[in-house]
């Protein structure tokens, strides 16, 4: 009772520690004697209950039990009073010492980090950079912990224990956290600055380096010793320039970042020196690049008006041996080779005309840059004008003799022939008086004449191309004139008799005048309708695209209008029939009205034909427009199956996020295209109702497309769902990783007995208790982990088997480092409390 009531609750976290295991050992120690003063009184009251002999008062028995077991009771209270005392005493002490290994730590950081050495080359920078970033990532960790301790020191103070003290060790710290996090930042930003510093310096030295290379190219003398090591040079010249062109932008870049560095390092002679003696250095090199790029352009520029020159010297030579020997021949087919050969000749010239344009080109960029061989240069282009102008007169020379022989001989069997053609037909329109007057008389003249009037038209064109190339051959040869002037005489002779002959054979005829005209507009029509009806009945022809659709229904709609436009003549023909033929009894005019009567009927049937020939064209067009329509919603079907084919299932998180985006985002693609193909098929089903000739088919798509529609959107909603139940377990396992990998790190931790720089016992049980304090707020991200991955498996139970297994995995992790870490803990408790007794047994 007396250690009990001790007010005795520590004076340091070791020493609390110490009295809660005494105090454990003392509740053992209460719990034995508890058993025992139960047995006690049970017997005690046997006695008192006893009948006969009773060596003592009952009463008083009763009164030793019952004070006995209040005493016991006392103790139980002191014991849990006691207990509260000691565990309050060691949460005030565990979080006044994390407080101060947070300030220890901070301050020891603080001497690491303010040290203002950010490195002395790109290298080292990168490797504090390193440092630096694990050092946050420390800081983030225990930024956490800290909270938590500071929370725990909160409710503590809250609850009165040692509440001022609490509170200013917790404003310290939290003053020395904040001055560190401004540290970090300071020196965070200070290896960017240098990072960008020696990234700026290593970037001078290789433009540096690059400048000279490119000075010394540009400083060279070399120009080639011919056309083609010229061309050679200049290609590596223009490299060159494409060189000096980024380095020019790199070196803007450069300035620019300069502009962004610190004061201290802005103004420092370094880097504005070095700048500087860059742009020096560019603007050497530039100008000697532009100096000999000129120099190589007037070498290209020689070679090419000497070597080009005397290349078109060569070829005029040998082209005006063959001029100067070449006769004009006298037979049309040498003259056609010859014409032929001179065509070549001028395709050849064109050739070096342009050659020759190069070399004045040239030549005048050498006189005006006052190359050193002006003189040769001014005579070398002057000769070759001169002879290449003699060159072209000379050919002109012989183009026009030889196309002016040709000419006169062309003119001359084209005036023959056309002469002979005229009197032929003269003759056959003479002829034509013995075919009688009756109406088969008529019927024959009308057919001749009607044939030899319509190749009158191309007679004359012929008489009147005949009468322009008489004209110019008179001025191209005037000792032919007279030939081709009595040439044109005989052909127009031919014409006029002919002319003569045909007003002879109409004023002969007389009275059948009318029936000749008839008979002509008879033929005429039979022979338009015939090619109507040709055209319109065209019912084997079916439209193969939309397009072809389209054109048809445009020839067709052509076609009607020809129709509409002959409908007067067909009312003339009509009336005109009715004219000549009425009151004719003669036979022979009964095939006439035959033939009248075979148009009328051939003109109503062409209107039948032409409304039907509409319906098809039409109904076709509609189908190829439904085809088309079909086309576009089946390519979209394929792509859309293509798609739910392949997709896949990632085995990360990573990969299900992207995947599961990608397929939202076609997802959101399906559903934003997915009136189309039902309109598709509305469509379809109109031309179905309307009686299309092409309804079976229409119906077959229609049905196809309903069922490749209705696949794929159930195929969409299943792949909807397998995406998702794939994120959601691979969110589930990426948990289990990160909890796996966290157990290894501290499995580690619980396994090293070293616990870094900590000294002595005292050091490491302290270390060992943040350790353990560290871990216990983890159980409920086990938990919570557990939580999801039940729902997981009840949600999904084709996920129950990995679910439980990996559950199972991070159980007995967890299992295994909380039982590494007591073990631990017991092993220095056990230690530290020998070193104790033996440290009390020698004082």
């Amino acid at each position: 009772q007396v250690k009990l009531a001790s007010p005795e609750s520590g004076k340091h976290l070791l020493e609390a520690e110490e009295l809660l295991q005494t105090h454990r050992l003392l509740e053992a120690d209460m719990a034995v004697q508890a058993e025992k003063t139960r047995a006690i009184s049970a017997a005690a009251l046997r006695f008192a209950e006893a009948e006969g002999y009773r060596p003592c008062d009952p009463k008083v028995i009763q009164d030793r039990v019952s004070h006995l077991e209040m005493c016991r009771r006392e103790l139980q209270v002191l014991a849990a009073r006691r207990r509260a005392l000691l565990e309050q005493s060691r949460s005030l002490w565990t979080c006044l010492w994390e407080l101060d290994e947070a300030e220890s730590w901070i301050k020891e950081q603080e001497q690491l980090y303010s040290s203002l050495d950010f490195g002395k080359d790109l290298p080292g920078v990168l490797l504090l950079q390193r440092r630096h970033a694990a050092f946050e990532a420390e800081m983030r960790s225990r930024g956490g912990r800290l909270e938590q301790t500071l929370a725990v020191g909160e409710g503590l103070a809250a609850a009165g224990r040692a509440a001022e003290r609490l509170r200013e060790r917790g404003a310290a710290v939290r003053a020395l956290w904040a001055q560190l996090e401004e540290l970090a930042a300071f020196r965070r930003r200070g290896l960017r600055e240098a990072e960008g510093f020696f990234q700026f310096q290593a970037e001078v030295e290789e433009l540096a380096e690059g400048l000279q290379d490119a000075r010394r190219r540009a400083a060279t003398e070399e120009l080639g010793q011919d056309e083609s090591r010229t061309l050679v040079l200049l290609r590596q010249h223009q490299e060159l320039l494409d060189e000096l062109a980024a380095a020019r932008e790199q070196l803007d870049r450069l300035a620019q970042q300069a502009e962004g560095f610190p004061p201290e390092l802005r103004a420092g002679p370094e880097a504005q020196s070095r700048l500087a003696a860059l742009r020096e250095l560019h603007a050497e090199a530039a100008a000697l690049a532009e100096r000999r790029g000129r120099q190589l352009q007037d070498a290209l520029d020689l070679y090419t008006v000497f070597g080009e020159s005397d290349a078109c010297h060569l070829w005029m030579g040998s082209k005006e041996t063959w001029l100067g020997e070449l006769e004009v021949p006298q037979a049309l087919e040498d003259l056609d080779v010859t014409q032929r050969r001179l065509d070549g000749l001028e395709q050849d010239m064109d050739t070096v005309a342009s050659q020759i344009a190069a070399v004045n080109q040239a030549a005048d960029g050498l006189l005006a840059s006052g190359h050193p061989r002006s003189p040769q240069v001014r005579q070398c282009r002057e000769q070759l004008n001169e002879r290449w102008s003699r060159f072209r007169e000379l050919v002109s020379e012989r183009q026009r003799a030889v196309g002016s022989a040709l000419r006169l001989l062309n003119y001359n069997l084209e005036s023959e022939e056309t002469q002979k053609w005229l009197r032929s037909k003269a003759r056959a329109v003479e002829a034509t008086a013995e075919l009688g007057r009756d109406l088969a008389g008529v019927l024959a003249t009308q057919r001749k004449l009607y044939g030899i009037e319509r190749e009158l038209a191309v007679a004359q064109d012929r008489l009147a191309a005949l009468r322009s190339q008489a004209e110019r051959l008179a001025e191209e040869r005037p000792e032919a004139a007279t030939e081709v002037a009595q040439k044109l005489a005989v052909a127009t002779s031919a014409w006029d008799e002919l002319q003569a002959a045909l007003a002879e054979r109409a004023a002969s005829l007389g009275e059948a005048g009318q029936l000749r005209s008839f008979l002509q507009d008879l033929d005429d029509f039979q022979a338009w309708l015939f090619g109507a009806q040709k055209a319109v009945a065209a019912v084997d022809e079916v439209p193969a695209s939309l397009g072809e659709a389209e054109e048809m229904l445009q020839r067709h709609e052509a076609a009607r209008r020809d129709a509409e436009e002959h409908a007067g003549a067909f009312a003339a023909l009509a009336e005109a029939g009715e004219r000549v033929l009425g009151g004719q009894t003669d036979p022979e005019y009964e095939g006439l009205r035959q033939r009248l009567g075979g148009v009328k009927d051939g003109w109503a049937a062409l209107g039948k034909m032409a409304e039907a020939r509409k319906r098809f064209l039409t109904q076709c067009r509609n189908f190829q427009e439904f085809l088309r329509d079909t086309k576009q919603a089946e390519i979209l079907l394929t792509k859309q199956e293509y798609t739910l084919s392949h997709l896949e299932l990632p085995s990360t998180l990573e990969g299900s996020s992207a995947a599961l985006h990608r397929f939202q985002n076609f997802r959101a693609g399906v559903e934003s295209n997915a009136k189309k193909v039902p309109e598709v098929v509305v469509g379809g089903t109109k031309l179905v109702a309307e009686e299309n000739i092409f309804a079976e088919k229409i119906s077959e798509k229609c049905r196809t497309l309903q069922e490749r529609h209705g696949a794929v959107m159930d195929k969409v909603e299943e792949a909807a769902g397998l995406m998702q139940d794939n994120h959601d377990l691979q969110t589930f396992l990426q948990s289990c990783r990160e909890f796996d990998a966290w157990v290894d790190e501290k499995m580690l931790m619980a396994q090293d007995v070293s616990y870094g720089e900590a000294r002595g016992l005292h050091s490491k049980w302290q270390k060992h208790q943040a350790f353990m304090a560290e871990l216990a707020p983890n159980q409920s991200w086990l938990e919570k982990i557990e939580a999801e991955g039940m729902e997981l498996a009840t949600r999904k139970p084709q996920y129950g088997a990995v679910v439980t297994q990996r559950l199972e995995e991070l159980r007995r992790r967890w299992a295994e480092l909380r039982s590494a870490a007591e073990d631990k803990g017991r092993q220095l408790f056990e230690a530290e409390r020998s070193a104790l007794y033996a440290r009390s047994y020698g004082e």
